[in-house]
């Protein structure tokens, strides 16, 4: 009975995966706005607020996008998008942001300019008093410690970040956008852009917050009052990017580029994120206390991989492990029966994108991501996981 019912979710998850690459599914395609996203209620799955959010970015010849949050009012008769005053946000006709538009958390009518008003203003204004997270190892410390993102932070070595010694403040400060420079030219804007992570809106004790990800390397976490950055979170695995932001190189970077979901466990809300081409990462917040952020764990490319060595591991990771590619899936919440009268919360995730498709002749098949798996929501043990299910080639 328990098979045929992971059976059910396996043909059911890879009919939804297969439907999005199709673009028949998902709402949160880039359209050059970004993606938005209407906050819905985690409790009962219906439409509440009446308001839109959408990222927005802006490219640059250096190769650092700037980007922004930006909050819009939907007139429930029409379905329209409105500005702070009640106006019509949009052109009816192209869908873009009117100049004349004043969204939320602005003074004037910044309309769809990414360097003006929204979020990233707000971000800018407050860019000294930031409170920015990361991961790392540490002996001492909690597996669940979330760690400053800060100069004074001595725990945060230039090793980590794969820089010299010498480079290692000027860096830190320089994604924390404290006196950030190219060349001989000041850049003032902080906030990187948002390309493919559509906002994820949750009501969390008394705050709704806004979370975020984009390409300056973290996935913020804004608050829906005014627009204030709470906290960002930097993953660990991205912390060897950053100084790429520094290079001054035409070529883009993503970082946290992937699909957010907030789950309620039951015991506790979850932030769970993708990294899509940013990296092969998934990663799981607890946000049930907003203000007090805690790391729970992540999903890497080798999640599903056999930890048994020697022959018997590597015949059992032949015959049913799997390399995770990329973090493009957007992730599925539901609760599975896992024994007679026990269930679990589980998170559904497709195996990733395996870059092998970005060469110009891609080998017939690729080598990463075949597989459709589920995790337990509150401490991502797998619980199933369909590798090759019916000659799966891609997911």
């Amino acid at each position: 009975m328990i098979r045929n019912q992971w059976k059910r979710l396996a043909v059911l998850l890879i009919g939804f995966v297969a439907a999005a690459v199709a673009g028949t599914v998902w709402a949160d395609d880039n359209s050059g706005l970004g993606s938005p996203a209407v906050p819905v209620s985690q409790m009962n799955r219906t439409y509440s607020g009446g308001h839109v959010y959408i990222g927005l970015f802006e490219t640059n010849a250096d190769g650092r996008w700037s980007g922004n949050l930006k909050k819009f009012a939907v007139d429930p008769d029409d379905n329209s998008i409105r500005d702070r005053d009640g106006a019509p946000a949009t052109d009816p006709d192209t869908g873009q942001i009117l100049d004349s538009a004043k969204s939320f958390w602005s003074i004037g009518n910044d309309g769809g300019d990414v360097l003006a008003g929204g979020a990233g203003a707000r971000l800018y204004l407050d860019r000294h008093l930031r409170t920015v997270y990361t991961k790392y190892p540490n002996f001492f410390g909690s597996p669940f410690s979330l760690y400053d993102f800060s100069v004074t932070n001595g725990g945060l070595t230039a090793e980590k970040l794969k820089v010299p010694p010498e480079q290692r403040d000027a860096l830190i400060s320089d994604v924390l956008g404290i006196g950030r420079t190219f060349g001989e030219e000041q850049t003032p804007w902080i906030m990187g852009d948002v390309v493919h992570s559509s906002p994820a809106v949750a009501r969390l004790g008394d705050k709704t917050c806004i979370f975020v990800g984009a390409n300056d390397g973290m996935l913020h976490c804004f608050l829906d009052e005014d627009g204030s950055e709470l906290w960002s979170f930097i993953p660990e695995d991205l912390l060897p990017k950053l100084k790429r932001l520094t290079d001054d190189n035409p070529v883009h970077d993503y970082f946290v580029d992937g699909a957010i979901k907030v789950v309620d466990s039951g015991e506790d809300k979850i932030l769970f994120f993708g990294e899509r081409r940013g990296g092969d990462a998934y990663h799981a917040l607890s946000v049930t206390h907003p203000e007090r952020p805690a790391y729970l764990y992540n999903i890497g490319p080798d999640h599903l991989l056999r930890p048994t060595g020697g022959i018997l591991g590597n015949i059992l990771n032949l015959l049913e492990g799997e390399s995770l590619g990329q973090s493009w899936g957007k992730p599925l919440a539901g609760t599975i029966k896992t024994g007679k009268e026990q269930s679990a919360k589980v998170i559904l995730l497709p195996g990733g994108y395996d870059t092998n498709q970005d060469l110009d002749t891609p080998k017939p098949i690729d080598q990463k991501g075949r597989a459709v798996f589920a995790i337990k929501a509150s401490d991502g043990q797998v619980l199933n996981n369909f590798t090759y299910y019916y000659n799966l080639n891609w997911s």
